[in-house]
């Protein structure tokens, strides 16, 4: 099985939950929905790291 895309799929979700992260604790210093973008980024950059290190194991068999 090719696992590539799985790889690519979580550095994507690694650099938009790290930008959603940083943009969560900028809205935290004004009034606004801030907590909750910074939960939001910081779920999305830890399901792209989940998909990372799945996708860099090796294949089963190989």
């Amino acid at each position: 099985m090719n696992r590539r895309p799985l790889r690519l799929l979580g550095w994507t979700g690694l650099g938009i939950g790290g930008l959603l992260s940083i943009a969560g604790v900028a809205m935290l210093i004004t009034p606004g929905p801030g907590a909750l973008v910074l939960f939001f980024g910081l779920v999305v950059a830890v399901a792209g790291g989940l998909l990372v290190g799945v996708g860099s194991r090796p294949a089963p068999g190989s």
